[in-house]
């Protein structure tokens, strides 16, 4: 940001209104894209983070919102600590759909933790048409048991297919599997890496633009 400010001869705080300007109108782009076809669909887990959340300094002319607090919901981390939570609660939710192998992408941040009925409408629901869709999910129940109760075309594939737990293979049905989304997840935790820390608050607005470099 301070690069770009300082070429656009701009102060730092309209740089970074503006990026988050652009960032948005890809959410809106996003927000009404449509897939059909073969959807394979899975989310990954991103660890929350509270970053910009803490208004500090001595900034009198800094307007607070109403009832916005200062307090943290956890302790800070001390940097050089195992922050690594392994609750899911202590994580965002990205899910991610592939359409036709290669041909769309979407990506959304519902909330924290697995997903849910309710997190499934405001995705799977919102971009899927049902009536022209195959879904590929993995074993995860409650997407399952969404699939089903909706009225969704769908295949079911087994995370991993490997007696000892030491190995990975995740099961292919002819055609379907799920190889396309689970590289998506890890091309999406390298582009995120590039930003140095994204806010959990601001982390929809560069999944959609991911997905619109990608799409």
């Amino acid at each position: 940001i301070r690069s770009c400010a300082a070429e656009c001869k701009i102060c730092i705080q309209t740089a970074f209104t503006w990026r988050h300007k652009v960032l948005n109108a890809f959410k809106v782009h996003q927000d009404n894209l449509a897939m059909n076809g073969k959807i394979e669909a899975d989310e990954t887990l991103f660890r929350v983070s509270f970053k910009g959340n803490r208004i500090k300094g001595s900034f009198k002319n800094r307007k607070r919102l109403p009832g916005m607090s200062n307090n943290l919901p956890r302790e800070s981390f001390k940097r050089g600590s195992d922050n690594r939570s392994k609750s899911p609660y202590d994580k965002a939710c990205v899910f991610c759909m592939v359409k036709n192998g290669n041909e769309m992408y979407c990506a959304e941040v519902p909330g924290v933790g697995f997903m849910k009925p309710n997190m499934l409408d405001a995705t799977l629901a919102k971009h899927v048409i049902k009536d022209d869709s195959i879904v590929i999910a993995d074993q995860y129940k409650v997407t399952w048991n969404y699939l089903q109760k909706n009225g969704y075309e769908h295949v079911i594939l087994a995370g991993n297919t490997m007696k000892d737990s030491r190995y990975h293979k995740p099961e292919i049905k002819g055609e379907y599997h799920l190889q396309h989304v689970n590289a998506m997840h890890h091309h999406i935790r390298d582009f995120i890496k590039n930003y140095c820390g994204v806010s959990t608050k601001y982390l929809p607005n560069y999944v959609a633009l991911y997905t619109w470099l990608k799409n």
